[in-house]
């Protein structure tokens, strides 16, 4: 048999079997899968998935509080979430997140100032922890005595309030503020600056200013590492309109005319020659100029001083 017959026959053959019985072959296919699934769904075999960003919940912080204890940790040395694997059941292992995962921090049997290496205890109702696999396992928690301290407040005023608007010095409700926190960080505070910012502002205002704590080298302490409400304080200041206004010399001249013969004003003027004013907003718009009280000239021969306040 040559070899093109041989060829041709081998292509008849798989023609044959893709086009032959077709229905059949479907059917076989799709009875196949679903007969698997029903296994996998009949065995539901276990699976092992990671998940992050689960969060961890520290417990006892009202426990220490009671004690007169903190926790002293910096922000950025405080572990907020966890990964880990969790043997779950195929059925579940699609659905499974860390909204089922329980990360846990106990600081209950804590009962004075000092740093802690803790275990993370996870928990799910939906598989089995790999406990080998949490990371970070454990967290590390510096514990120090809760302090209270009164400390002064000063103002100080920040921003450009505008050429055309004057302001008061800023007046505080009260030139001491209470602080609470751990004995490291608030021992450290000095003092707490309330920052009076007049950008913008066109009006007398009182408010509350949130303080911004101080150490006695100027730097800030973080109000992170305080307990309860960061502090602030009511402050007024009084804002008013600005003008300058030139001061009409001339207008309060009198005795002119009785002037000696031979003799005239050559120049009068005002040192400064004009003033500022500070005042309501009607009150500046209505005023033009300064008058002076009268100023008599009759009679002078020489230059002419007056002082006015």
């Amino acid at each position: 048999m040559k070899k093109s017959d041989k060829g041709a026959k081998l292509k008849k053959h798989i023609k044959n079997f893709f086009t032959k019985n077709l229905t059949i072959k479907i059917l076989s296919l799709v009875f196949a899968v679903l007969l698997w699934g029903y296994v996998l769904m009949a065995q539901d075999p276990v699976r092992t998935k990671r998940i992050d960003g689960v969060n961890i919940i520290y417990e006892g912080e009202s426990e220490l509080l009671t004690r007169n204890l903190v926790i002293a940790n910096l922000d950025e040395e405080i572990v907020n979430t966890i990964s880990v694997l969790v043997d779950t059941q195929l059925t579940k292992y699609a659905d499974l997140s860390a909204a089922n995962i329980t990360a846990t921090v106990n600081m209950k049997t804590i009962l004075s100032p000092g740093t802690y290496t803790i275990p993370v205890t996870v928990t799910t109702n939906e598989g089995t922890v790999r406990n080998t696999s949490i990371s970070p396992s454990t967290v590390t928690i510096k514990v120090d005595n809760l302090v209270t301290k009164t400390v002064p407040v000063v103002s100080q005023v920040s921003g450009d309030i505008g050429t055309n608007y004057w302001s008061g010095t800023p007046v505080l409700a009260s030139n001491e503020v209470a602080i609470t926190g751990p004995s490291e960080y608030v021992s450290e505070v000095s003092k707490a600056i309330c920052d009076v910012n007049l950008t913008g502002r066109t009006e007398s205002f009182d408010e509350a200013v949130e303080l911004v704590l101080v150490k006695n080298d100027g730097s800030v302490v973080s109000k992170s590492l305080l307990t309860g409400i960061i502090p602030s304080v009511g402050v007024s200041v009084e804002v008013l309109r600005k003008a300058t206004i030139t001061i009409d010399v001339p207008k309060a001249l009198t005795g002119v005319e009785e002037l000696p013969s031979n003799y005239e004003i050559i120049k009068a003027e005002a040192v400064p020659a004009q003033i500022t004013v500070v005042g309501s907003e009607e009150d500046i718009k209505a005023l033009t100029a300064v008058s002076l009280p009268p100023i008599s000239v009759a009679g002078e021969k020489e230059i002419l001083k007056k002082r006015f306040q």
